[in-house]
């Protein structure tokens, strides 16, 4: 999700809190519809943390610090030091049978295009966008667009307003970034724009005559074997470039490493120079200084921290962490509350390398065990799924207090809802009017969840066992394919009585959906909740929006909304909580 929070984000939040889902104005285009499971065969090379001087005792102590820690959300975990995977880790459900989501970290890979593209000529980082899309020219095109560069796109220095939100409620892209205002010169400063970034993937798409996963492929991926990611479009064919990939965490390491290196892989025994040494020190150079919290300033569509180190970033925790002073590359996947990097999670990766103590040649922590792809200790961490949640769940336990209402179909009158979370309805335009009603049940042992909006049933099998508390499928929504996982715990409110939660996480994706049901006199009461929340992104985007604006001193005539009050507007969408009632 991008920075380009204004009014038409509110008017997505307010129409949607009023059921208006037949005229949501998002519009994304051409996603990839099909589930496309994580290749595990690859070799790779593994080891334990000591052979490489890293504590093993160091690395769990972080994995654990960030797993704790419910405000990041952790999903999945890894670190790779001299080329080899000393660590891997992954919090249940998330595993390494899924990619994730990245966000805006893939903007460092559209960054690793344009270098290629330069060596080969089909570029030059001077050029100007009015010559490179000479068909978008136009009466309505702003003086400002004329001096913009391709060096522009790639430091965030453009000064152009047509951003991410915008960018759904048009089908022609680039047409509409080359008719955008402007909220300042460029050049000027510092303007962090996903479609900055997407304009950079249409020039290499023109240039090449290919599509950007195509040139990718051709250049880097295929020697690497990265395999298993997509890549969504916009509506005219052309890759998001700015958000939109999926990948693994360990495709994410081996791109951190790739930088690491300076662009250099070994393919058949013998170091391959996939991407010009020079670039990658020019990228990862400091073009605008920032200095915010750990922050040192932005490259060419990467960050560079106080510490050194270099960073691709995506929004909610998607990191790839690469230091060289420790020979050190650190990938992470969470759901965190983090717009920019200077969060909880990239200060805790610079703090774990800036101690020495992590690093060392003695055998320190070698006990703990990373050679298996598990980290010790994961399982235990996170199968705690709900406070207060019973022990020892088995199919009488449901029974013994549930059973009149199992079975039992419940209607909602008013809105309960969905099993899609508002924003991974909003990242694919498939909008939802709400759950109509809802059965739980066992068929068996298997206990499921049936549920119904407009005219589609979903049933969705559920974990309830303290050995095995989730249950793997494939949710199928409007044509597109999500993995999910599903669990349910019998849990007992304030005053002793039982209720039933579930839990469904989406694992490719930041989102989840828990449910609270909560039987009583031949009715059902659904509280829901969704991660993330929509009111806390609201309030995040608004904040980091406000500050950029002042940052840049926007001059367009218009009263620049606090953060408060987004936030406040936001705060309608709350949590549901409805009756339902059986249907008979």
């Amino acid at each position: 999700m991008g920075l380009g929070l204004d009014m038409k984000f509110m008017d997505f939040v307010l129409k949607y809190a009023s059921g208006k889902t037949d005229d949501m104005p998002f519009y994304q285009g051409n996603d990839v519809p099909y589930f496309l499971r994580t290749d595990e065969s690859r070799d790779i090379k593994r080891t334990k943390p000591y052979k490489k001087g890293v504590s093993g005792a160091g690395i769990k102590k972080l994995f654990d610090a960030l797993s704790r820690d419910e405000s990041v959300g952790l999903a999945g975990f890894g670190m790779m030091s001299g080329g080899e995977v000393i660590a891997e880790a992954y919090n249940p459900p998330y595993n390494s049978r899924y990619r994730h989501v990245s966000f805006s970290m893939c903007k460092s890979v559209v960054s690793m295009a344009v270098g290629i593209a330069e060596h080969e000529g089909l570029l030059k980082l001077d050029e100007k966008l009015v010559d490179i899309f000479k068909a978008s020219n136009n009466v309505f095109m702003k003086k400002e667009m004329k001096s913009v560069t391709i060096e522009n796109l790639l430091t965030m220095q453009t000064g152009v307003c047509f951003d991410e939100v915008s960018s759904s409620f048009a089908l022609d892209w680039c047409r509409e970034y080359m008719s955008s205002d402007f909220c300042m010169e460029p050049g000027a400063g510092f303007s962090y724009n996903s479609l900055n970034t997407y304009m950079l993937a249409a020039i290499i798409v023109k240039r090449s005559g290919k599509p950007l996963m195509d040139y990718l492929k051709e250049k880097l991926f295929d020697y690497m074997e990265i395999k298993d990611i997509t890549w969504d479009k916009c509506p005219m064919g052309i890759e998001k470039g700015g958000y939109g990939m999926k990948l693994s965490v360990i495709d994410m390491l081996k791109l951190g490493q790739l930088y690491l290196d300076y662009g250099a892989w070994t393919v058949n025994g013998e170091k391959k120079q996939l991407i010009p040494r020079k670039w990658i020190e020019e990228s990862a150079r400091v073009h605008v200084k920032l200095g915010r919290d750990v922050i040192d300033g932005y490259g060419y569509q990467i960050w560079r921290l106080k510490d050194g180190s270099i960073l691709f970033n995506g929004v909610f925790g998607q990191n790839v962490y690469i230091n060289r002073d420790r020979n050190l590359v650190i990938a992470t996947t969470a759901s965190a509350y983090d717009i920019f990097p200077d969060g909880k999670i990239v200060n805790r990766l610079c703090d774990f390398a800036g101690d020495d103590k992590n690093f060392t040649n003695t055998p320190l922590g070698a006990a703990v065990d990373f050679g298996n792809g598990l980290m010790a200790g994961a399982d235990k961490l996170a199968k705690k799924i709900y406070e207060k949640a019973s022990k020892n769940q088995n199919k009488n336990k449901y029974r013994q207090y549930f059973n009149d209402y199992l079975g039992v179909e419940y209607k909602f009158d008013e809105y309960a809802g969905s099993i899609i979370p508002v924003m991974i309805q909003g990242v694919y335009s498939i909008y939802s009017s709400g759950i109509t009603g809802l059965s739980l049940g066992f068929k068996g042992n298997s206990l499921y969840l049936k549920v119904c909006e407009e005219n589609t049933t979903y049933k969705i099998m559920l974990g309830y066992k303290e050995e095995e508390p989730y249950s793997y499928q494939i949710l199928k929504v409007k044509g597109k394919d999500f993995p999910i996982a599903a669990a349910s715990a019998i849990a007992f409110d304030e005053d002793g009585r039982p209720l039933i939660k579930i839990r469904i996480v989406y694992l490719e994706e930041v989102g989840a959906m828990t449910f609270k049901l909560i039987f009583s006199g031949g009715r059902l009461k659904l509280k829901t909740l969704e991660i993330p929340k929509l009111k806390k992104v609201a309030g995040k985007l608004a904040q980091e929006e406000y500050i950029r604006k002042k940052e840049i001193k926007l001059s367009r005539k218009r009263t620049l909304e606090p953060p408060e009050y987004v936030k406040y507007k936001a705060g309608k969408v709350l949590a549901p909580i409805v009756i339902g009632k059986p249907d008979v």
